[in-house]
């Protein structure tokens, strides 16, 4: 089977940690407004841990707010074995089976911040750049970006994403704003990548995404059961109407979260006439909440440029395992 590692780089609160969650296809690892990785996370697409998501984000975060509170230090590591959802999506979309490592970072806090940086100098791993939306200091983002690019053995590694863009919609910008931003990150990407690379590297593309979306959307997609099941009841609900699944808890919070906070997903579709409350939701009415979270958060195409660099990134190291080594 073929192996494939994927790190996560962002500044701090720019939402790495919602990203691999998202990819992980359920809410593992801590996130909040303020920093919450204090060390490396290293999810192994292995074995899966017996704990369920809620009991395991709860040790981590509070092993990593007690290292906080001792005084945080470099070198720390969180090993988690757990199956990853985009491993099973990758292999689903493109017959390939790889076994992942999902590494998320600490938040990077300024220009020389060295504490559990990732070595990727002697490594083919896939490396995803997060800005966030909310980051409006052009020099603070140059910095990291030339801190980040120094690591980096190759620009093929390189996978750069704008998060947060729902920042940029419920404001009062407009759509055009956000391809505005998109065409200015683009040119401080380039200018970046030019510096370290040389003049040939070519312009790469800004993927806007919106991760908190995307995980609300793959949380209460999995409530609703496994795809061979969704499926079934699919079929079955086309010949009966009436007959309905009820949502469980878990489905529920997401959407309310989801309807409380994104809203401007359903703006000018059908589902903008829908109640505000989602327990009255039908399942076939759910089942479109969450595609249309997902056609807003862009998750598709983030999903697809992801899958096209580990699977190049495969390629070209002739099936070896990718190695990542913790700074100590």
């Amino acid at each position: 089977m073929s192996t494939c590692t994927v790190s996560f780089f962002g500044t701090t609160s720019s939402g790495k940690t919602t990203l691999v969650n998202a990819l992980l296809g359920e809410h593992l690892l801590p996130s909040a407004v303020q920093e919450m990785s204090t060390g490396l996370t290293l999810v192994h697409d292995l074995a899966p841990d017996a704990s369920s998501p809620d009991a395991l984000r709860a040790r981590l975060e509070e092993a990593m707010l007690r290292h906080r509170e001792e005084g945080g230090g470099s070198g720390l590591r969180y090993e988690i074995f757990r199956r990853i959802a985009f491993s099973a999506e990758l292999e689903r979309r493109h017959g390939e089976r790889v076994s992942l490592t999902l590494i998320d970072t600490p938040g990077i806090k300024y220009v020389g911040d060295t504490e559990n940086v990732v070595d990727l100098s002697r490594s083919n791993a896939v490396v995803v750049v997060v800005l966030g939306a909310d980051e409006t200091d052009p020099r603070k983002r140059g910095s990291f970006l030339n801190y980040v690019l120094a690591q980096v053995a190759q620009p093929e590694q390189l996978l750069f994403v704008l998060n947060k863009v729902d920042l940029l919609l419920a404001s009062d910008s407009s759509v055009d704003s956000l391809e505005t931003n998109l065409e200015r990150l683009g040119g401080e990407v380039l200018h970046a990548l030019r510096e370290r690379f040389g003049a040939d590297v070519r312009r790469p593309a800004i993927l806007p995404v919106c991760g908190h979306a995307a995980l609300l959307a793959i949380t209460a997609r999995a409530a609703q059961g496994t795809e061979p099941m969704r499926r079934e009841f699919w079929r079955f609900w086309r010949k009966d109407a009436s007959h309905d699944v009820l949502p469980d808890k878990r489905e529920l919070q997401a959407l309310g979260a989801a309807n409380a906070t994104f809203s401007m997903a359903f703006d000018k579709s059908p589902l903008d006439e829908l109640a505000r409350n989602p327990a009255a939701w039908s399942w076939l009415e759910r089942r479109e909440v969450v595609k249309a979270l997902l056609q807003f958060a862009s998750w598709k195409e983030f999903e697809d440029a992801l899958a096209k660099r580990v699977l190049a990134t495969v390629e070209t190291s002739g099936r070896e395992v990718l190695r990542v080594d913790a700074a100590m």
